[in-house]
């Protein structure tokens, strides 16, 4: 329960003054001159905010549009010019409870709140937080926030270390944030591996997931430069940043899922991702692709056993891999498929015929697990795909 969440964080702005509102996120702030809270920051997320008497602050949380999946992410940070104890409520008025809340001192590192800290209505739609903030800010929010800024440090410093890797913008969100890709290119006839991250805001575990992911793959090790000399590597982590810096529940800033999107490609970022990615296999190969997700449970959404496929067994195999490498956390498999869906995951596997997989961690996997689980996912996924690649 008190496990620390640890993730590479920027830095924010966020104010301390009375309640105010604008005409794109309502009400931003509530509070008095001596505590506040507020969600002016990259992922900050309320509908509404009040202070009453003691400090009890009531919040109401709502989508960004609906229909919606029930994925009620919030996000703020407590000013306090002293040690103080405060009551939090939070008003579910579009969905139950889903996200245990987190809280953190430094934006940085992150740790569950306590049983004793947290109380749920018997119809889980109101949460309630009892908390000694000290004097400065404290950050609370569903999950481990992962903003827009601290991708692009990540990744610059991935591109900036490795020979043959690098950074390049390949597009502008609705509202003109950078979509960026990683690459590491090896040549025009090596294949290629595609990976996927952030097409739903909320679902951060399948974020740490990725990002373990592309570490591994990216590492010194005699196993990873083997594979980066054979297979060329496309690394997309964060295909909604309006949804992230904005706390979207799902969707983009049209009210669009982006992972319904890979078909009729009717919002700018999948048109252009799937711009550049037919451009770039124009002379190469696809063998695979991943998009990492957060639902539930620990699930692998794949291709049905009959299904044609390149790599008819990688997936069963890849698996079965898995488990043998003592992984903390172990992957039901979920065969299925909807053409009439248009997720990543479908539209890939129609288009090309390969493996294509939907890697979902549950809400509350634990981020230590996470990280081995997701290296060790890397590591047996690099051997068996070498064992396709190298005669």
């Amino acid at each position: 329960m008190k496990a620390c969440i640890h993730t590479i964080l920027a830095g924010l702005i966020v104010v301390s003054v009375a309640t105010f509102a604008n005409a794109e996120q309502g009400i931003i702030s509530c509070g008095n001159q001596h505590i506040s809270l507020s969600k002016d920051f990259e992922g900050g997320r309320f509908a509404s905010c009040k202070l009453t008497s003691n400090n009890v602050f009531e919040l109401k949380l709502a989508p960004e549009n609906k229909p919606i999946n029930p994925s009620p992410w919030y996000a703020f940070v407590i000013h306090a010019d002293k040690t103080t104890d405060i009551t939090i409520v939070i008003n579910y008025s579009h969905a139950k409870h889903r996200y245990w809340p987190k809280m953190s001192q430094d934006f940085a590192n992150w740790q569950r709140l306590t049983t004793n800290q947290v109380e749920l209505s018997q119809d889980v739609k109101q949460l309630s937080l009892q908390i000694n903030v000290e004097s400065g800010q404290t950050w609370i929010a569903a999950q481990p926030v992962i903003d827009n800024k601290s991708y692009k440090i990540w990744l610059e410093g991935i591109a900036e270390s490795l020979p043959n890797v690098s950074l390049q913008e390949i597009g502008k969100s609705v509202q003109g944030r950078s979509l960026y890709v990683l690459e590491s290119a090896t040549n025009n006839k090596k294949p290629v591996i595609v990976l996927f991250g952030r097409q739903h805001p909320p679902e951060v575990t399948g974020a740490l997931a990725l990002r373990a992911f592309v570490d591994a793959l990216m590492a010194d090790t005699p196993l990873a430069k083997k594979f980066r000399n054979e297979i060329n590597v496309l690394v997309l982590p964060n295909v909604n940043p309006d949804g992230v810096a904005l706390g979207n529940w799902r969707h983009n800033v049209n009210g669009v899922d982006l992972n319904r999107d890979w078909g009729p490609f009717s919002q700018p970022e999948t048109q252009q991702i799937n711009e550049f990615i037919e451009h770039y296999l124009s002379d190469k190969s696809l063998w695979t692709v991943i998009d990492f997700h957060s639902t539930w449970r620990d699930i692998f959404y794949i291709q049905q056993q009959e299904q044609e496929s390149r790599f008819p067994h990688l997936i069963m195999s890849w698996m079965e891999a898995i488990v043998k490498a003592d992984s903390p956390i172990i992957f039901e498999a979920k065969p299925g498929h909807s053409p009439e869906n248009p997720t990543t995951k479908t539209y890939f596997y129609e288009k090309y015929k390969v493996p294509t997989i939907t890697y979902e961690l549950g809400d509350n996997s634990e981020p230590r697990d996470i990280e081995r689980s997701s290296r060790i996912a890397a590591i047996s996924f690099m051997q068996l795909l070498l064992e396709q690649a190298v005669p």
